[in-house]
């Protein structure tokens, strides 16, 4: 089928499973004394469907610094997924930020899929993928992996619209005895820039899946410690509801241009199980997130999902 051309595009942060892997002999370009650029020969890549809590609309390459020396990338990268249908192709509204690789460090950008329907399964999977980094010409090739799990497969369908992300550092738990917040600067609504869409996870009885993420666009690194509050509005103002406060308490730390995420799931039609009853369930306009001890709210677009007020539930938010 046809490979489908993402153009430079936008990164963002993860945690997830590294699982496939294609490694390119590392070997300097002359001048790499003077150089800081990361090339093709110092890198290796992977790439695989996000697996946890069911977010299964967006896959995540992992790039690798092989080689013995420091070296930078910013930007976009360049990447085609294989055995795909021809579909849109966007660019996140992130700006790229420098990230410095020590031998042996990472950095990350996901591609997301922004579903134009509901039906999915029976889709096709890609297959490969070739990631080209800013200033070079020369691909790295990875298989695309998944978890295993059907939960874990990413289907894309004509119609639907890829989106990539900036090249990152991921965000990262300091774990729960840290205050990150103690020794970096504390995140401000500010920094950060959200929206929410629907996933491809559902489970048959009028329920979708739903992430919102979180991007850091500033130019500095932040620290979370406490409860993040989630607000949808559906054009009225809307209401904090307690199906929609994920964390009781995180410790996070968010480079910049790093994304957080958090998944849960809300009505999208009527029926048995539907707390909506016979009643249509509500468009949601916006999202509006509260960063603790912040009183101004982080707001974004709710994409296309739908909720019945009340039944919108959210899981804690944490590194992509």
């Amino acid at each position: 089928m046809r490979n489908v051309h993402l153009v430079r595009s936008a990164v963002a942060a993860a945690l997830l499973p590294v699982v496939a892997v294609a490694v390119v002999a590392c070997s300097g370009p002359p001048g790499a004394e003077t150089d800081t650029r990361c090339h093709t020969g110092d890198l290796s890549a992977a790439v695989a469907a996000t697996s946890s809590a069911g977010r299964s609309n967006a896959l995540l390459v992992t790039v690798r610094n092989t080689g013995i020396r420091d070296c930078v990338a910013t930007g976009f990268a360049d990447v085609e997924l294989s055995d795909l249908p021809q579909v849109a192709i966007g660019k996140a509204a992130v700006t790229p930020r420098p990230v410095a690789l020590t031998p042996g460090g990472t950095a990350e950008f996901v591609v997301r899929v922004e579903y134009a329907g509901d039906a999915v399964l029976g889709c096709p999977e890609p297959g490969t993928a070739r990631v080209t980094l800013p200033g070079e010409t020369t691909p790295l090739t990875a298989a695309v992996a998944d978890g295993g799990a059907s939960a874990d497969e990413l289907h894309v369908c004509r119609g639907d619209r890829l989106v990539v992300h900036p090249l990152t550092r991921p965000a990262y738990a300091a774990g729960t005895e840290v205050d990150p917040a103690a020794v970096l600067p504390r995140c401000h609504a500010g920094d950060f820039t959200a929206q929410a869409f629907h996933s491809m996870s559902g489970d048959g009885a009028g329920h979708r899946g739903v992430q919102v993420w979180l991007i850091n666009h500033s130019d500095r690194e932040c620290a979370l410690r406490g409860r993040l509050r989630v607000r949808p509005d559906d054009g009225n103002g809307g209401a904090d509801c307690a199906g929609c406060q994920p964390a009781p308490d995180i410790a996070l730390v968010v480079p910049a241009g790093a994304v957080l995420a958090a998944d849960g799931r809300a009505v999208t039609g009527t029926g048995i199980e539907s707390p909506c009853g016979t009643d249509e369930p509500m468009r949601a306009v916006g999202v509006a997130v509260f960063l603790p001890d912040d009183p101004a709210p982080v707001s974004g677009p709710f994409g296309t999902a739908l909720y019945c007020h009340g039944s919108l539930q959210m899981n804690g938010f944490g590194p992509l």
